[in-house]
């Protein structure tokens, strides 16, 4: 059977090498990890958001400090290194004992 054709709308957490993030996300790079990915921002009163790309296992967490900040205010895809479960082209990055995933460019 054909697959659906990708939408342009998307989903979350895609792949920033293969066009814009979507407007209330920005394109992360983690530092001390090779490539990088759509992050949407989170806070304490605002979660992470779950539409994730399809097939996708790993979870939505809201994780990331950026400069300046004291608390995380941006979502990543947390993995199992072992396992895997990123995106289509992302993969999983081994970082301080916990998985993170990201496209390479």
């Amino acid at each position: 059977s054909p697959s659906p054709s990708p939408s342009p709308s998307g989903t979350h957490y895609e792949d920033p090498n293969a066009g814009p993030c979507m407007s209330d996300e920005q394109a992360v790079q983690i530092t001390g990890l090779s490539g990088s990915f759509c992050s949407p921002s989170c806070s304490s009163s605002s979660p992470c958001p779950s539409d994730v790309p399809a097939g996708t296992t790993a979870s939505p967490q809201c994780v990331l400090e950026m400069a300046g900040s004291s608390v995380p205010t941006q979502c990543a895809l947390i993995c199992d290194p072992s396992s895997g479960g990123c995106p289509a082209k992302a993969t999983c990055k081994s970082i301080s004992g916990t998985g993170l995933c990201t496209y390479d460019s």
